[in-house]
């Protein structure tokens, strides 16, 4: 198994939206002094690579203690051109999420949608998933490593402190079992 980690740390520039408070992690004990170390975290919900709940945008959608487990996980691929695939995560890391391709994947409906750090979400394509109730993940890192024209599998799990989103650790895990991966048919669903 092949882990590809597409985590911006929260404290990165390039994920901080503007107004968003600044992270800040300061040491209350230390190894010397208490044995062990802990530190106070402040940071904004949005930080870093994050997950939005549908409720971040969308007045009665799912707050993120509410989602499951496999509404943060699964199936997905790099969205390049053609019709969208049926059943699998949507990872946006060659262009944004916009106009027409935004109605195509409200149309589909995938399980999640995915944005490179390079391509941020914009305001109206994240109030749209949101109210449609598709979970999001902004500010994935390192998205130029992802393969192309194949599904893997992809993880962004994250704590539900706050009910509309926070950021996560995600990954993209590559099977090994695959040999070069299975070649995604955009017609028909993958098992």
């Amino acid at each position: 198994m092949r882990l590809i980690d597409l985590t911006l740390p929260p404290d990165d520039p390039r994920g901080r939206y503007p107004g968003d408070p600044p992270v800040q992690a300061s040491p209350l004990h230390t190894l010397e002094q208490h044995g062990w170390r802990l530190h106070a975290v402040s940071l904004g919900s949005h930080a870093g690579t994050h997950v939005n709940a549908p409720w971040h945008m969308a007045p009665e959608g799912d707050r993120l203690e509410e989602l499951s487990l496999d509404r943060l996980c699964g199936w997905a691929v790099v969205r390049g051109a053609g019709p969208v695939a049926p059943g699998l995560g949507l990872i946006y890391a060659d262009f944004p999420l916009e106009g027409a391709e935004l109605e195509a994947v409200l149309e589909a409906r995938p399980p999640f949608v995915a944005q490179a750090v390079e391509f941020p979400l914009d305001l109206e394509a994240e109030r749209a998933l949101c109210l449609a109730g598709i979970v999001s993940f902004e500010n994935l890192d390192r998205t130029a490593l992802l393969p192309r024209g194949v599904r893997f599998w992809f993880m962004g799990l994250a704590s539900a402190l706050a009910p509309d989103g926070f950021p996560v650790r995600a990954a993209a895990v590559l099977e090994p079992w695959d040999h070069g991966f299975a070649q995604v048919n955009t017609n028909e669903s993958i098992r």
